[in-house]
């Protein structure tokens, strides 16, 4: 069996609520984690998982998940109050098993978050996405204000660094090309933080 478990905000003070969901008749016992829950027998498809060593037509990367919908049964509109509710981003998982103590005596198949959901007359949809998204960030958030007031200043111009990010330099590293941030000086920013030394510099 499939077992699903889905986390969603129900009210606008972010409260969360599991909902679980599963493709037969499935109760937990009093030793289970959670004890004598029900999940509701409306799933019609847990959707195509696939994890693959890196993307393709590359050798070296990180991992890259392929994933489809879950789709639940809602022919009666008894899940028509989901529309209502924060799914995005909030954990997904996934179990299969063939009976026994929960969620020990399961394999988990995917610990991933949503991403929105549609609700129709016949069926709710639950898109998943990767858990590794919420890497997909950026690492240098300190922008530079583009403020100088030339000769002063080593924010930019709004003509050329405003709103670029500041570099953060780690380790040893060659061949760099700093920006400048002040043009009248000719002033150059290697890292948004310390450093320990400068080894060489080049014009061309």
């Amino acid at each position: 069996m499939i077992l699903v478990e889905l986390t969603a905000a129900i009210d606008a003070q972010g409260t969360e609520r599991t909902f679980y969901v599963s493709d037969s008749v499935f109760r937990t016992g009093a030793a289970d984690s959670p004890a004598h829950t029900a999940f509701e027998d409306c799933l019609l498809d847990p959707g195509r998982i696939a994890l693959t060593a890196f993307g393709d037509g590359r050798t070296s990367g990180g991992t890259r998940l392929a994933y489809g919908e879950i789709r639940l049964a809602n022919a009666g509109g008894e899940l028509d109050d989901w529309l209502d509710y924060s799914f995005d981003g909030r954990t997904v998982r996934i179990y299969s098993g063939e009976g026994g103590s929960y969620p020990v005596d399961f394999s988990p198949v995917l610990f991933g978050t949503a991403d929105g959901l549609t609700v129709n007359r016949r069926e709710v949809i639950l898109r998943l996405r990767d858990r590794q998204l919420i890497f997909d960030r950026p690492v240098l958030t300190t922008l530079y204000a583009g403020d100088n007031s030339l000769p002063d200043g080593v924010e930019g111009t709004a003509s050329d660094l405003k709103g670029r990010p500041k570099p953060r330099l780690f380790g040893r590293v060659f061949n760099i090309s700093p920006p400048c941030v002040n043009t009248s000086r000719l002033v150059y920013q290697i890292s948004d933080g310390g450093i320990a030394s400068v080894d060489g510099v080049f014009d061309r």
